[in-house]
């Protein structure tokens, strides 16, 4: 073979290339849309379909969410920091594990939502780093609490002549759990950054950046934080629970003389275990399919989770979200001191319109009486006058008569004078003894009107509740 054959296969060889090359870059300009249809798996195009009707559902199940987790959270923090019990140690754990669960409420559920609407990132650079710092925080700290609430109960039962942790040393632990959370969850908003990407339109992202190789680091940091934040703390109190059970069953009351009162103090014991390990069983159930299907996302090396069954990742994160509005229907359920001051403080919240109604009525009440009076003061004047004028011209009218039929009266007065001394001693005489017979008689009426017009005020006056 010659070198002029050999060099004509060459030319050959690099003009298919470049036409190749030619058309595929006309293919990528031109059907960008229908390449990326190609990869995008079939949930991911669901999900995209009938986007009006997903995205009210979503609204409505979050919003729901948020709700309820206000309500509940909020009455549950103003019983525990504002009640006759606000020193006990236990009260003020489950006071923080509501205040982490108001912190997801207010501070992440609501930028996650953004982003599940939007499809988007439109929350800017800040708000990026700081969504899985409040994620990661709400949920460390939740978990850490349930630890310490677990190590307190293990504290009172398994020691119970040790003094119990005063109240300081209790806020001291709380602001040790805020720390460490804040320490584990740090990392994620290191690596979070702002991502411009385009698949089949201009789509702008909040992910988390790794080294390279990627998906190792990623796999890494993912067992690292579910052991950290979720699995060793949930771990350790299901340990120390179980020690908790046996010693309840294993131990007799100390201080109990008979029979009736370790069975009492035994089923108050189990109450309050009960209800701190359905808190703990329920944060497990609501928290283990997110971290099931991050695992196994990560596992399989995919990058961003909503490419790939979003429909099961909505489900998924709605379940953990859901944990923030369970814990005050448990301490409704299996607490009665709980269950008694919650339905007085919602009393008094259902009050409050009720009072403001009664207080528009009671205004509208002394408006009129007001104006009543002063019509009734106007016509009593306007009578006075009109009964002067009367008196007055009926005075000049006949006052010249007078003045003629005084000389004629002069002798008639001194002949009836003797027997007007006798008559007006006589009316005083029946006074007198009118007044033996029924005294502090107008003393009585007056009290009477009094009493019935204090009674009509006070029905007008909203109703104060305590």
């Amino acid at each position: 073979m010659s070198v002029q054959s050999v060099l004509a296969k060459i030319k050959l060889i690099k003009v298919a290339l470049n036409l190749t090359s030619n058309a595929s870059s006309s293919i990528s300009r031109n059907n960008t849309s229908e390449l990326a249809v190609n990869w995008t798996p079939k949930y991911y195009d669901k999900f995209q379909e009938n986007s009006t009707l997903l995205n009210a559902t979503i609204i409505f199940f979050y919003a729901l969410i948020i709700i309820v987790s206000l309500f509940g959270n909020i009455i549950v923090c103003k019983i525990v920091f504002t009640g006759s019990s606000k020193k006990s140690t236990t009260n003020l754990y489950i006071g923080n594990l509501s205040i982490s669960d108001l912190m997801m409420t207010i501070l992440n559920i609501p930028l996650e939502l953004t982003e599940i609407l939007c499809r988007n990132w439109p929350l800017g650079f800040f708000l990026c780093k700081c969504l899985p710092l409040f994620r990661g925080m709400s949920v460390s700290a939740s978990t850490l609490t349930l630890a310490f609430i677990a190590l307190d109960r293990f504290q009172v039962i398994a020691h119970p002549l040790k003094p119990r942790p005063s109240y300081k040393t209790t806020i001291y632990k709380i602001v040790l759990i805020w720390f460490t959370a804040f320490i584990l969850s740090f990392p994620y908003s290191l690596m979070s950054h702002v991502t411009n990407e385009l698949t089949y339109e201009y789509v702008i992202r909040c992910e988390m950046k790794y080294p390279s190789p990627d998906y190792k680091y990623r796999q890494i940091f993912t067992l690292i934080a579910l052991g950290l934040q979720f699995a060793g703390p949930l771990t350790i109190s299901i340990i120390i629970y179980v020690k908790i059970c046996l010693i309840i069953w294993n131990r007799k009351s100390i201080g109990s003389v008979t029979l009736d009162q370790q069975i009492y103090q035994r089923e108050a014991k189990w109450k309050t275990i009960k209800m701190l390990v359905i808190v703990l069983i329920t944060f497990v159930i609501c928290w283990l399919p997110m971290n099931i299907y991050h695992t196994y996302q990560d596992a399989r090396g995919e990058t961003d989770f909503r490419k790939h069954n979003s429909i099961v990742w909505l489900i998924c994160d709605w379940f953990a979200m859901s944990s923030v509005c369970c814990n005050p229907f448990i301490y409704c359920w299996l607490n009665d001191k709980f269950r008694k001051v919650a339905k007085s403080h919602l009393q008094w919240i259902l009050s409050v319109r009720r009072i403001k109604s009664q207080k528009k009525a009671s205004h509208f009440l002394a408006r009129s009486y007001k104006m009543q009076l002063t019509v009734s003061r106007n016509t009593n004047s306007s009578l006075k006058f009109s009964t002067f004028s009367s008196q007055s011209r009926e005075f000049h009218t006949v006052g010249y008569e007078k003045q003629l039929s005084i000389h004629a009266t002069t002798n008639d007065e001194n002949s009836n004078q003797t027997l007007s001394h006798e008559t007006s001693a006589k009316t005083t005489g029946d006074a007198i003894c009118r007044s033996k017979q029924s005294p502090n008689r107008n003393n009585l009426t007056q009290k009477h009107y009094l009493f019935k017009e204090k009674r009509y005020k006070n029905s007008t006056e909203p109703e104060t509740f305590v």
